[in-house]
């Protein structure tokens, strides 16, 4: 398997949410939000819980194209947002756990509140092949916010009770490190804020209720200048 995408029904179709791969050299995982041209990216450094809610002002912003803003998280437990092409426009690091940690846990979340605006998949959803199609409830759709989870670990047997997971092989490992996607829903009234939202960074094996390093990316067509809501 190359790669993963998250979608979502819409309208008839299928909305892309993100895209997620993975590195050929080490197990680094990248998670791109799907956006129109146009749309601006913002990356947010912060310290939260990774079940709280909080709300903050972007620190990071730029026009990009789609496919220019990425979350990174890296073997090494090191984390990046791009909010555009190349490093000068790469948030300082967020250190955390390696990916393969005993531990294990949560790495990253997908969110999205209102599929209005994205990119159209155009048909039906790949089920086979190397690159694959997750199908995630819609906002509306029994859930407040379509909200992936991803989870890495390098016990297999814990990955065992996940819908999807995936093993990778990289030569700079001594185990495999195997990877995991969730979608969960969420109680409540659903949101009007367009866009998709990635975080990442606090690493797996982190305690739910202290406050930690983690980075946030958003691509969305608001206005630069307002605060966003980051939701975990």
């Amino acid at each position: 398997m190359k790669s993963i995408r998250i979608v979502s029904p819409y309208n008839g179709d299928f909305a892309l949410v993100a895209h997620i791969s993975w590195s050929e050299g080490d197990p680094s995982l990248y998670i791109r939000p799907y956006f129109e041209r146009g749309w601006r990216a913002r990356a947010v450094i912060f310290d939260a819980p990774p079940n709280a809610s909080t709300t903050v002002t972007q620190q990071y912003q730029c026009d990009v194209d789609p496919g220019e803003a990425k979350l990174s998280l890296h073997y090494s437990g090191q984390c990046h947002v791009y909010y555009g092409k190349g490093k000068a426009n790469r948030t300082p690091p967020v250190y955390g756990p390696k990916l393969n940690d005993p531990a294990g846990g949560h790495i990253a979340s997908i969110n999205c509140f209102d599929l209005h605006g994205l990119p159209l998949l155009g048909g039906p959803p790949r089920q086979t092949g190397p690159d694959l199609d997750v199908v995630a409830p819609a906002p509306g759709q029994g859930t407040a916010q379509l909200k992936v989870s991803l989870h890495a670990s390098s016990d297999e047997q814990a990955m065992q009770s996940f819908p999807l997971w995936l093993t990778l092989k990289r030569p700079v490992m001594p185990d495999p490190l195997y990877v995991a996607l969730q979608s969960r829903s969420e109680p409540g009234p659903v949101k009007r804020i367009r866009g998709v939202q990635v975080m990442g960074g606090w690493g797996p094996g982190a305690a739910p209720d202290a406050p930690i390093r983690t980075l946030a990316l958003w691509a969305g067509p608001d206005n630069p200048e307002a605060p966003y809501e980051l939701d975990e």
